[in-house]
């Protein structure tokens, strides 16, 4: 059985077939709709309209620049959401491929996590725009955008493999996930700034670690400060530990995969 130490050398050799299968998945995801691709950024753009006539309108709150305030925080949200539900299903879903080819099986979840990220890197782009669009240049600060990514990545990623694995047991896995992860929405500062939660309490909240990514994308693509560095740090371990611990998890099970699915 491949070990921890040797997975990733196994998951290099097969480069190729992750590369075929996040270009199978960018072609696709929209290929059958008319506005084709721009969905992947026109459905953020309606549930920023959505909370921004809520919040704003109806509620009277929010600030300025208040839509791209939600927009980087919903962006950011989308790519995590859409990456763990459809690897949830990669595996439990892909039965064919798994039989009919012997290759290390956290490929699949891992194709879905990539491609998703080439929608949030052209999301962002336009983010970039939109806030030239309102007077909001970009600073040297905006260097951290990459690094803050990256982590989002690694968490992204250590959930992705373990929901992926998970669902070959637990069919209902994403019906709790779709619950769970509506929870944890609406406990992120994705439609309210930080400074919402009461100062005592705002060092627990901040172990979200969506309440740090959040918050580090808006100081320095909207504010133009320094992010948050001690909770950043925090959420990196974090991050790093959840996909160690994902992919030691799935590599104890990876060869009971085929019998379950």
């Amino acid at each position: 059985m491949t070990g921890l130490r040797d997975y990733p050398a196994e998951l290099a050799e097969r480069k190729d077939l992750l590369r075929f299968l996040v270009l199978s998945n960018l072609k696709s995801d929209y290929s059958d709709l008319v506005l084709g691709y721009l969905w992947w950024l026109l459905s953020p753009l309606l549930l920023i309209v959505s909370y921004y006539f809520l919040v704003a309108v109806i509620f009277q709150r929010g600030g300025e620049n208040y839509p791209l305030f939600i927009g980087i925080g919903i962006l950011a949200w989308r790519y995590f959401v859409v990456s763990i539900n459809q690897s949830m299903g990669s595996i439990a879903n892909g039965p064919s491929v798994i039989y009919e080819i012997d290759f290390p099986k956290a490929v699949l979840p891992m194709a879905n996590v990539a491609s998703n990220l080439v929608y949030f890197v052209l999301g962002m782009g336009v983010v970039f725009v939109l806030l030239m669009v309102a007077g909001i240049m970009p600073t040297p600060l905006v260097a951290f955008v990459p690094v803050i990514m990256a982590i989002q990545v690694v968490l992204t990623l250590g959930v992705s493999i373990i929901l992926a694995l998970v669902a070959v047991y637990l069919e209902d896995i994403q019906n709790v996930m779709r619950f769970a992860t509506r929870g944890l929405f609406f406990v992120s500062p994705a439609l309210y700034p930080v400074t919402r939660i009461p100062e005592q309490f705002r060092d627990l909240y901040m172990l979200n670690p969506f309440a740090t990514l959040f918050t580090s994308y808006r100081d320095v693509m909207l504010y133009g400060e320094m992010p948050p560095l001690g909770y950043l740090a925090f959420t990196f371990v974090v991050s790093v530990l959840v996909l160690v611990v994902g992919f030691a998890v799935f590599i104890r099970y990876e060869s009971d995969i085929v019998k379950k699915v």
